[in-house]
């Protein structure tokens, strides 16, 4: 389970003062989060929440199809060339992006 304290993804009001009394957010499912003091965190149970694993599926079918990397960091200290050749990757990556918008 992790936790997830709301302060970090809404850290003031509407009005702009964190806590104002009155200011509330509501999630799917009916779930209300306030933003007065009365609570501290929220604890979410993702790994066992089906849509969520529905749409983590969908992001890594998605990132397979359209072919993005996403780096080992234990391979790449393991093997060093794999360090290099994705660093190389990325600016390429970087230079054709830059290329495109100058177009």
């Amino acid at each position: 389970m992790s936790t997830c304290d709301p302060r970090d993804v809404f850290p003031t009001s509407v009005g702009g003062t964190y806590g104002s009394t009155g200011q509330y957010l509501v999630a799917g499912g009916g779930l209300t989060i306030s933003s007065g003091p009365s609570w501290q965190s929220l604890d979410l149970d993702l790994a066992s929440n089906k849509e969520f694993k529905e749409i983590k599926s969908k992001i890594e079918a998605i990132e397979q199809r359209l072919a993005i990397l996403v780096p080992n960091e234990d391979l790449q200290k393991r093997f060093p060339a794999l360090q290099e050749a994705y660093d190389h990757y990325k600016l390429i990556e970087k230079l054709v992006n830059d290329k495109n918008k100058q177009v």
